[in-house]
């Protein structure tokens, strides 16, 4: 547990902190998450294979789906605030396009949850899956940006 615990701080003090909560731009905001993402898996690859067998792990006590549930919050927060709604085309009603927007990315990363699921987080080459879902904020673009 406390392994579990320095890591989930790690995350909170390390990773959040970096997140610019100044840029307005949604898809912009995700796209430096991306950078920050790469850079603290790695920063810290065997943390981040501990923490991921964690949470991917069905089979974890109330206390600890709580704090993880909480550690989502936190991030949420940081993701998700501050957004500028003025990005998004003239006539589009600007909340769905958020939910819609935000939808496919909690979805994207559900797929690489199932996806990663079982393999070891620490010698993975993530660049494929950046390339991917750059992909896929590119075309959220096209599709909800002016």
């Amino acid at each position: 547990m406390y392994l579990i615990e320095y890591c989930l701080e790690m995350v909170e003090n390390e990773y959040f902190e970096a997140i610019d909560e100044k840029e307005p731009d949604l898809l912009e905001r995700m796209k430096q998450i991306v950078v920050v993402k790469m850079d603290f898996l790695s920063k810290y690859p065997e943390a981040i294979n501990f923490i991921g067998t964690i949470i991917l792990n069905d089979h974890i006590d109330e206390d600890l789906k709580s704090r993880i549930a909480s550690l989502y919050e936190t991030g949420y927060a940081k993701i998700y605030g501050n957004i500028d709604f003025t990005f998004f085309k003239e006539g589009m009603d600007d909340q769905k396009a958020f939910n819609l927007i935000r939808w496919s990315i909690e979805g994207y990363e559900n797929e690489l949850k199932r996806r990663l699921k079982g393999q070891d987080l620490s010698t993975m080459n993530y660049e494929s899956y950046v390339e991917e879902f750059l992909g896929y904020i590119n075309i959220m673009r096209t599709l909800f940006y002016k």
